[in-house]
């Protein structure tokens, strides 16, 4: 019997014929939830399966690497992300991280994106940052959007390292100053 990869779920055939498929995940409070789901043949058992992990925002580990570009696990976390957030709010992060972190650090490799790239990214940004609106506001962006780029960042991190993809996340390491009295350096 070939033993599926860990975090897929499990898929088996009951007495019946039907096939069973259920995942099994932690919610915020770290309760234990399954969810199963059934189908006659295999595959559209493996399908279902893969919708209900979609439904329920949990990552399949085999879709993702520590090498991975940075965009591109976005994308991924964008993806699972959006069973857990409202409409606005995932546009919200999808528009983030396409004007700011993309071009950015995007090409990045996961596991090769520390303190200091991090503390980088936001003094360029604060410096040359803003796309719309600059004969108004000058060219860098907000200490408040720094703020919410931050928390976003930590989000992103934070669920790699739950799942295994990353070892730890540089984000939360990162300090930010709290007003704009404060220096412009990031990331002691």
């Amino acid at each position: 019997m070939e033993r599926r990869a860990k975090g897929t779920g499990t898929l088996t055939q009951r007495n019946d014929g039907q096939w069973e498929g259920r995942i099994r995940y932690r919610d915020e409070g770290h309760k234990l939830i399954v969810k199963a789901c059934f189908a006659p043949t295999k595959e559209e058992c493996e399908a279902r399966m893969k919708e209900l992990r979609l439904e329920c925002g949990v990552i399949d580990r085999r879709e993702c690497s520590e090498d991975m570009p940075f965009k591109e696990w976005c994308q991924l976390w964008l993806r699972y992300e959006k069973a857990n957030v409202s409409v606005s709010t995932y546009e919200t992060y999808a528009r983030q991280i396409a004007l700011y972190f993309d071009k950015r650090i995007g090409d990045i490799p996961l596991n090769e994106i520390t303190v200091e790239t991090l503390g980088r990214m936001y003094s360029n940004l604060r410096r040359n940052g803003r796309t719309v609106h600059i004969e108004e506001k000058g060219e860098g962006v907000s200490l408040g959007t720094i703020h919410t780029l931050h928390r976003l960042m930590k989000a992103i991190f934070k669920k790699a390292v739950a799942i295994g993809v990353v070892t730890r996340n540089p984000a939360k390491e990162c300090t930010i100053p709290k007003n704009k009295s404060c220096e412009t350096r990031f990331c002691k």
